[in-house]
């Protein structure tokens, strides 16, 4: 099937812990709304999510219907930027599953789309967020794994620097440039990553700014065919 791709926001209700222990703050459980907004394959979707975040494992579960016979489910946990985890459409109307990283904050983010291939020539996808100097969010490389897209943003510039996952590598991943509101262009840097190295064409991607602002926002996901 096609290659799912879109935007996910996730609201986790706040609870005064001013009289509280510490014990009961572990312990506490937080409802969460959220949206995923399906903007590929086909006609556009809007899943509407609900369920809950665990305070003491940090993991979060959220279900909710989209369009047609579509029921979304995303599961996740705390990053030190927000939250990342998995989500996937659980009847299978959709046979995609898709990663997701969300940077906390109140204002809005530009979610970045795009695409590279990886030997022998396969299409890959990759997605990321940027909130003020953060950058944040996932590529599928070989064997459909997810690669973790961290890095900094400089808006005097426009340059954007991914990090590389693998321990131990100064080098980074990839840089390039938010060339304006609508496109950047991405090329790995020299000496990338096993894995990450075979993204050896630069992507051209759309930057779509997210909707009115959220506790939680980010990249709707990176996704691949399971």
């Amino acid at each position: 099937g096609p290659t799912v791709s879109g935007k996910l926001t996730i609201t986790i209700a706040g609870v005064s812990t001013a009289a509280a222990s510490l014990g009961d703050r572990v312990r506490a459980n937080f409802a969460t709304t959220g949206t995923f907004t399906r903007t590929a394959p086909g006609t556009p979707g809007t899943a509407t999510l609900t369920g809950e975040y665990d305070d003491e494992t940090s993991a979060l579960l959220a279900t909710g219907p989209g369009d047609g016979a579509s029921v979304w489910q995303f599961s996740g946990g705390r990053a030190a930027y927000g939250l990342q985890g998995f989500g996937h459409d659980t009847t299978g109307a959709i046979p995609e599953y898709v990663y997701y990283s969300l940077i906390q904050g109140s204002t809005d983010v530009v979610i970045v789309l795009g695409a590279y291939t990886v030997p022998p020539g396969t299409a890959q996808t990759f997605n990321f967020a940027i909130l003020g100097d953060q950058v944040h969010g996932n590529a599928i490389g070989s064997g459909n794994a997810a690669i973790p897209l961290d890095g900094k943003y400089v808006a005097a510039t426009g340059d954007i620097e991914i990090a590389n996952p693998s321990p131990g590598i100064v080098t980074p991943l990839a840089r390039g440039k938010l060339l304006s509101a609508a496109t950047t262009s991405m090329t790995p840097a020299p000496r990338s990553a096993p894995g990450a190295a075979s993204s050896s064409s630069r992507p051209v991607a759309a930057a779509l700014p997210l909707p009115a602002p959220s506790r939680l926002r980010g990249a709707g996901p990176s996704s691949t065919r399971p």
